[in-house]
């Protein structure tokens, strides 16, 4: 179980590492590593890119159109993409004496990217304030129990996927059960918060 303590010590030692950028395209397939490089990307303002596929010519144009970018992942980078592997991140010993950091309610987080199936893909911007409002009409919708643990089969990439199992846990106290790992955000969150 990672403890929320350990996650925003793990989130900040991780941004402190990140490259100097202003787009996070965020490719990872572990959902802890992937709420790691979104919240770090938070933490140093950088916008979080979210392709709808791992095709190398989808992610060369984003790469394109968002030039100050680069690629986050914890698998192999595609063929002739590099990028910044989360996995060589050290994790902090010591969790003690945490604060939730405050995001502002206007910052962008992310940009999701359509499938562009019927046309080309469309870029959807998303400030932190209207991840919030989604995940607080989940918890209107839904109302699981605070300390629930929300078990993902969409990848956290799609609207829904982030929505569900990524934001939610972060706002309403919840645990995120992924392959490694139990992610547990013991306190909500307030929407300014992270």
């Amino acid at each position: 179980i990672v403890t929320a303590q350990e996650f925003i010590h793990h989130a900040t030692a991780l941004a402190a590492q990140l490259p100097q950028a202003k787009y996070a395209i965020n490719l990872c397939e572990d959902r802890y590593y992937f709420l790691l490089g979104f919240a770090a990307a938070l933490l140093r303002q950088q916008v979080t890119l979210l392709p709808s596929s791992r095709a190398t010519n989808v992610l060369t144009q984003i790469a394109t159109d968002y030039e100050d970018s680069y690629y986050l992942s914890d698998q192999a980078f595609p063929s002739g993409l590099a990028g910044f592997d989360i996995r060589s991140t050290p994790t902090p010993d010591d969790t003690r004496g945490y604060a939730i950091p405050t995001i502002p309610a206007d910052q962008i987080a992310a940009i999701l990217f359509t499938s562009g199936s019927t046309g080309p893909a469309t870029a959807h911007a998303k400030t932190w304030a209207m991840w919030v409002q989604g995940a607080d009409q989940l918890q209107y919708a839904f109302a699981p129990a605070i300390g629930s643990c929300i078990v993902g089969t969409i990848a956290p990439q799609h609207m829904f996927g982030m929505e569900s199992t990524i934001i939610y846990p972060l706002q309403w106290g919840c645990m995120i059960h992924h392959a490694l790992s139990l992610i547990h955000i013991s306190e909500p969150t307030r929407p300014e918060r992270i």
